[in-house]
């Protein structure tokens, strides 16, 4: 599996297009009272869906990034009890299967190197490999030192538990960033529907209140450019909120 990109089903297709086009719809509605113009969206869908593959693949490194910081810590408890390095590998492969279930993807990843393994295949190859396919640079990294101390004959347990540590640092610092914007993340979900809100509340209330914005090409400019400006803060707020360590 390639985890750069991301291979939307059939049903995740069908179902982010329709979440889309209601959102289109609704804006549609709250900015131009006409629901068909919602539909110009339609043209904007596959930019949409390339956009929403691309988050879905940044949350799959994530969780795979987090599985494989487990791995790299029972990898190396096995080393310090004197297990071989592809021995210690399968071993750390059972107790991650315990950890994080059977579908997890580093489960899966882990399986499949060991059966490679039995089939006399290289453990830092299959590491450089799976590396390579992860797209997450610590991953990289981790294979990249895995393969200099095992040709350059090193302290291998030395190593791998002085990489897991700083590997498993810096996988925890991100861990806490997202887990201290959590709060700012839900505070801009709010801001997002503030305006959508308050404009269907003054609809509501006062009947009437927005003809001229409506049914004017004056008032439709506004409304046109009052739209792009709450595009562009929606864009700027998700730019903000993400931070790369």
């Amino acid at each position: 599996m390639d985890y750069s990109t991301y291979r939307m089903s059939v049903k995740e297709t069908i179902k982010y297009s329709l979440s889309f086009l209601l959102i289109f719809m609704l804006l549609a509605k709250v900015f131009y009272d006409f629901y068909p113009a919602g539909l110009v969206g339609v043209v904007f869908l596959p930019f949409l869906l390339r956009a929403k593959g691309k988050t879905l693949a940044a949350a799959r490194r994530e969780r795979l990034a987090q599985e494989f910081k487990q791995f790299i810590l029972a990898f190396s408890a096995s080393l310090k009890a004197g297990y071989s390095v592809e021995n210690a590998f399968a071993e750390a492969s059972g107790d991650l299967y315990l950890i994080c279930g059977e579908g997890a993807d580093m489960v899966v990843e882990c399986r499949h190197i060991c059966h490679q393994l039995q089939n006399n295949r290289v453990l830092e190859e299959l590491m450089a490999d799976f590396a390579e396919r992860s797209g997450h640079g610590d991953i990289r990294d981790f294979a990249a030192i895995f393969s200099i101390a095992k040709r350059s004959g090193g302290n291998m347990n030395t190593i791998v538990q002085n990489t897991a540590a700083m590997i498993g640092e810096k996988i925890e610092v991100k861990r806490e960033i997202a887990l201290m914007l959590a709060a700012r993340r839900a505070e801009q979900k709010v801001m997002n529907v503030v305006p959508i809100g308050i404009i269907g509340y003054m609809r509501w209330s006062s009947p009437g209140y927005f003809d001229g914005l409506y049914k004017t090409p004056f008032g439709i400019l506004v409304m046109s450019i009052c739209l792009f400006l709450y595009l562009c803060s929606y864009i700027f707020s998700r730019k903000i909120m993400n931070i790369e360590v």
